[in-house]
């Protein structure tokens, strides 16, 4: 299993000050989890399409990333904010990539105190707004 880097936690905080919206790791040389980058965009669509563009070779290659979410609730009760771990793991990626993406999750999910839940992702109709917002809302 990867290690998560000291990185990883300091920037976690700043997101969890609201000092960054979201941040998207990688694993480096496969052994350890740092920070690809971060960024202070409240745009989801922007997100999703830094998310999708990060590429190797033309192939998507799979990250982990975290995400501020600030959704409205159904009942007209005002807004929530909840952070989310996003385990983007694309369909069309390398298998290597995949199953070491998948298999080195829980180490870093495990560091972050403060994700209220994770959502595994392997195409973008997963990462549609309202289908996370459905997940990390408990709806």
């Amino acid at each position: 299993s990867a290690g998560v880097s000291e990185e990883c936690l300091t920037v976690f905080e700043e997101l969890k000050a609201r000092k960054q919206k979201y941040v998207i790791y990688k694993l480096q040389n496969y052994t350890e989890v740092v920070v690809d980058q971060a960024g202070t965009d409240p745009s989801y669509k922007k997100f999703v399409e830094i998310l999708d563009g990060i590429q190797d070779n033309g192939k998507p290659v799979p990250r982990y990333a975290v995400y501020d979410f600030e959704y409205a609730l159904a009942s007209g009760e005002g807004n929530r904010s909840k952070i989310a771990f996003i385990a983007w793991n694309p369909d069309n990626a390398k298998i290597k990539d995949k199953t070491t993406y998948a298999s080195s999750r829980s180490a870093l999910v495990n560091a972050l105190n403060g994700v209220s839940e994770v959502v595994q992702a392997t195409d973008l109709d997963e990462l549609a707004w309202d289908e996370v917002v459905g997940k990390v809302s408990g709806g």
